[in-house]
């Protein structure tokens, strides 16, 4: 079982997006993969399709000891989900309190780890921050991965991130790393985003996925409507783009 935590603080940066799609794009590979919400907003909850309204227990019951994995886990064929509400956005206040506030989330999976093991991937979904629960997610996952939007701006703060990502490994989580950035919202017509992603391959590196995500308006009208990019669109060249990215993160691990 491998975990993997898509972080970036930017609005926009397509978490969601890359977290449901890559996901996709594994289960169609015949992997089953764990989606987990972790931002109180339930974009990925929303974006498979559930709504939040109908949830009886989310992520945020399991936080908090009234559930368990089982109770909030929702499965579709080889894909599960840890749907999130707006009641999520109350849990650092509670996570805080606790003796090991960093290590909460962790704790919490291994001591459902049984119902864990039916899953070959595990992926974090994180807020827009880089709080105490993309904190959390870092230090249970062993993988993180940043999307970051091609343009002019790419580069803003993406130091910041990835500095965290570091410092996460070195104080709470050793079996962490930084496994890859994927440049996302890229128009190959746009001479700005070619220098842009350029820039970003000069910064990750060796870590860079080869196929950016390319602009497509597809993938915004999946997430509103509540489908993967192959149900959606599934001819569509965000199709082929995520299915590329999702069959490089099965190769390089």
């Amino acid at each position: 079982m491998k975990s993997i935590v898509f972080v970036n603080p930017s609005r926009f940066s397509g978490k969601t997006c890359c977290t449901i799609n890559i996901g996709g794009g594994l289960v169609r590979m015949g992997a089953r993969v764990l989606l987990v919400d972790l931002d109180h907003q339930g974009m990925l909850t929303r974006g498979m399709g559930i709504v939040t309204q109908e949830l009886q227990r989310t992520i945020y019951d399991l936080l908090v000891g009234d559930a368990s994995l089982s109770d909030v886990l929702l499965v579709r064929g080889k894909t599960g989900i840890l749907p999130a509400s707006h009641h999520l956005a109350g849990i650092e206040q509670k996570i805080i309190e606790q003796k090991n506030p960093a290590l909460y989330i962790r704790d919490i999976m291994e001591q459902n780890s049984a119902d864990l093991k039916r899953f070959d991937y595990i992926l974090y979904d994180t807020p827009s921050n880089l709080g105490l629960l993309t904190l959390n997610a870092l230090t249970v996952a062993e993988y993180a991965v940043v999307p970051v939007a091609v343009g002019p701006e790419a580069l803003v703060g993406i130091e910041n991130v990835t500095r965290y990502i570091e410092h996460t490994r070195e104080r709470l989580n050793s079996d962490l790393s930084l496994f890859g950035a994927i440049p996302v919202l890229y128009d190959p017509t746009d001479s700005t985003h070619i220098d842009s992603l350029v820039g970003i391959g000069d910064y990750f590196g060796d870590v860079l996925f080869q196929t950016p995500i390319r602009k497509n308006r597809a993938i915004a009208e999946a997430l509103s409507d509540g489908y993967t990019i192959y149900e959606y669109a599934p001819d569509s060249r965000a199709t082929s783009d995520y299915m590329s990215s999702a069959e490089e993160l099965a190769l390089r691990m």
